[in-house]
């Protein structure tokens, strides 16, 4: 393959754009052009602070174009948010490639690391046939370029993620984000696709958000309902065990699972031994990862159930009976002996 000096380059890139300026406004817009998270091509690159990818702080991006035909070369710019992210590097792609042709460029007109800007990105093939163009039509892309970017910006805070865009753009007038088609020059995009940039830090967090029993005063060895209501208030779901005491003796436990923002109620039976006040306390031991254990226990209203003694038995009531008419027996006979 053989390259023009950069000069050269440059001249000719001057002299197709004086050639094709006048006319591209009144030409068609046509095909693709759009960016990829090159790790899972898709058009938005998502890192979760403490999991980043091992390329951190670099990211790749893919150039990618469809529904194009006679395609032989393409320019596009860009936009992104130089306090966030920075542009380091751009290998060409395969799309326009012929090795028994003279490829043009990589050329740019501006790369500007403070501004967030590259200008009029060319690359392709200087010379083409009929017999060394190529055909994308949708739903297959061709790669244009892969575009290399570094995270410059904070690590985002809780509940303050990072978010921005990688923009390809008309930067210049008569847009010339566009692609040379053989015969016909350069042509304008139909449609130009960004990639969005999300970094975030996700959590995880249970709380205990209430505890109900079915009754605050019972008698001894009658069981009482207590329904806990526990929250998933983080980013996963969590599988965990939650445990609910009578003071400080252990009622029981369970080993729910909730998905993230999903709430539960779970449901526990307290026979009740003795007599007396019990406070009634529900808890959810740290889960791996999470931060903010104050709410995992149920602490803002204290459940009081008292137990009392179980009320005389039917048995009981008879002898109580058969005692106190002896008694009234005696006591008559007593009072006749004595009249």
């Amino acid at each position: 393959m053989r390259k023009l000096p950069a000069s050269l380059l440059l001249a000719v890139l001057v002299a197709s754009v004086a050639l094709t300026v006048g006319t591209v406004n009144a030409l068609t817009p046509e095909g693709t052009l759009a960016l990829f998270d090159a790790a899972d091509m898709d058009h938005a690159v998502t890192w979760v602070k403490g999991s980043e990818p091992g390329t951190y702080p670099y990211f790749d991006v893919k150039v990618m174009i469809t529904n194009v035909s006679q395609y032989y070369s393409t320019m596009f710019s860009l936009e992104w948010d130089p306090a966030i992210l920075d542009l380091t590097s751009i290998t060409a792609g395969d799309a326009t490639y012929n090795e028994t042709k003279t490829m043009f460029g990589p050329a740019y007109a501006e790369w500007n690391h403070t501004t967030g800007v590259l200008r009029e990105w060319v690359y392709g093939q200087l010379g083409a046939d009929a017999g060394s163009v190529k055909t994308y039509a949708d739903p297959v892309w061709g790669w244009v370029a892969t575009l290399r970017f570094k995270f410059v910006g904070t690590p985002p805070a809780i509940g303050n993620p990072v978010d921005t865009h990688v923009n390809i753009t008309n930067l210049e007038p008569y847009q010339r984000t566009g692609w040379w088609k053989l015969n016909l020059g350069r042509r304008p995009f139909a449609m130009l696709g960004a990639c969005s940039f999300r970094y975030e830090t996700l959590v995880h967090d249970i709380a205990v958000i209430n505890v109900v029993p079915s009754a605050y005063i019972v008698n001894v060895g009658e069981p009482v309902n207590v329904d806990v209501l526990v929250e998933n208030q983080g980013d996963f779901e969590e599988s965990f065990t939650l445990e609910l005491y009578a003071g400080l003796n252990l009622i029981d436990r369970n080993f729910p699972t909730l998905a993230a923002g999903a709430n539960g109620t779970y449901t526990f039976v307290w026979t009740t031994t003795a007599i007396g006040n019990f406070t009634i306390r529900a808890e959810v031991p740290r889960v791996p990862g999470e931060d903010d254990t104050a709410d995992n226990i149920w602490t803002t209203t204290v459940w009081r159930i008292q137990v009392i003694p179980e009320f005389p038995t039917l048995t009981f009531l008879l002898l109580l009976m058969i005692l106190v008419l002896a008694a009234t027996m005696v006591k008559k006979k007593a009072w006749s002996i004595k009249n």
